[in-house]
């Protein structure tokens, strides 16, 4: 097979370079690095989605309390102003 070196042809090299080593190296680690971050994200997010949904649960028991409490009072003032009407 002739040498194609000076012809400007392909030449495939079986050598490892240093640099390359430590780039695909330095990658990998990245690459690593950046998915224990991003599921340490997740966990983080899931933890605060499942506080918010606790917090809106206990807001929307609070406001069934609430409205619970106001339709008896107002239950209670429809009644006094019946009795009023009645006497008049």
């Amino acid at each position: 097979m002739p040498d194609h070196e000076g012809n400007g042809g392909w030449h495939l090299s079986k050598s490892l370079s240093l640099t390359h080593l430590f780039s695909t190296l330095a990658i990998v680690v990245a690459g690593f690095t950046y998915m224990g971050d991003l599921e340490q994200d997740i966990l983080r997010n899931t933890l605060a989605h499942e506080a918010l949904i606790q917090t809106v649960e206990r807001n929307q028991d609070w406001n069934t309390s609430v409205f619970g409490e106001i339709k008896t009072m107002l239950s209670s003032i429809s009644d006094r102003l019946d009795k009023l009407a009645d006497r008049r």
